[in-house]
């Protein structure tokens, strides 16, 4: 006997897991996703909140998850350009003038996640698989 559960109630069992912290949007996109896998795939998930909590985390944006990834994420990530006037090369901020990323930094973050696990992105923030 089984029970199917609806996309409201995958994202409530998330948001109610007490050593997780889902976001309303993040939980209804994580219940979104697993649906999809099991269409996609033609499989049956089982509804286990453990094991989605240590496959799957939450995170406010691609520097957030970098922050928590990388003790300094600007050597991982950071800029080198060759200095015209002394032809040496040097490194960059990784935020312009007005204090915002480089498209450069977070294209680099995104490559290096897909390159290793899967993101799931949506309104408010992104879900980082585990690797």
């Amino acid at each position: 006997m089984k029970y199917t559960l609806t996309t409201n109630e995958v994202a409530l069992a998330l948001i109610n897991d007490e050593h997780a912290e889902w976001s309303h949007n993040g939980a209804i996109a994580l219940a979104e996703h697993l649906e999809y896998i099991e269409e996609d795939c033609k499989i049956e998930l089982e509804m286990d909140v453990v094991s989605i909590r240590c496959e799957w985390s939450e995170y406010h944006g691609f520097i957030d998850w970098a922050d928590q990834h990388f003790a300094n994420y600007y050597e991982q990530f950071g800029l080198e350009y060759t200095n015209p006037i002394t032809g040496e090369i040097e490194e960059q901020s990784v935020v312009d003038c007005d204090g915002n990323f480089h498209d450069v930094i977070i294209d680099d973050i995104i490559e290096y996640i897909e390159e290793r696990g899967q993101i799931i992105r949506f309104d408010g923030g992104i879900i980082v698989s585990n690797f």
